[in-house]
């Protein structure tokens, strides 16, 4: 905000006040992600990629297993067997594969787990229609993650 401020003196009461209401607006959005995550019930999730790692901190969801063997390794068929086991033994059922992997250890999983929930999703704002700002984009994962449970 203050840099604007700077550019243009006589709108700088403007800009903060436009800050001000977003961050309160961002704080209240934020309140309600956790309740909805929350009431969920979801406490674990498989990821393809550590991509989320900062979506599950933030949001108290273990994210310790992912597809990928190592980042940037495709899942092996025995990678994918292993965290089909993890996933019986840990009781997790869901699992979600960023959009722009292909998702063939998703189609795997749910043969082995008839219950499990595999969702594609966007993980960057623009990574998927709808999903223009980082607001859009986070509302849409816990959309996912509602619509899962």
């Amino acid at each position: 905000g203050n840099r604007l401020g700077e550019i243009d003196p006589s709108k700088k009461s403007v800009f903060e006040k436009n800050a001000d209401a977003f961050q309160k607006r961002m704080a209240a959005k934020e309140k309600d992600w956790q309740a909805r995550v929350k009431k969920t019930g979801v406490k674990e999730m498989i990821t393809y990629h550590k991509n989320f790692a900062y979506f599950c901190s933030r949001f108290d969801i273990q994210c310790a297993v992912q597809l990928e063997p190592k980042p940037g390794i495709p899942p092996t068929a025995s990678h994918i067997l292993s965290v089909i086991e993890q996933m019986k033994k840990r009781k997790v059922r869901l699992v979600l594969i960023e959009n722009y992997y292909e998702d063939s250890a998703g189609q795997k999983i749910k043969n082995d787990i008839s219950d499990a929930v595999i969702e594609r999703v966007p993980v960057s704002v623009d990574g998927d229609s709808g999903v223009s700002t980082n607001e859009a984009l986070i509302e849409r994962l816990v959309q996912t993650i509602e619509k899962a449970h």
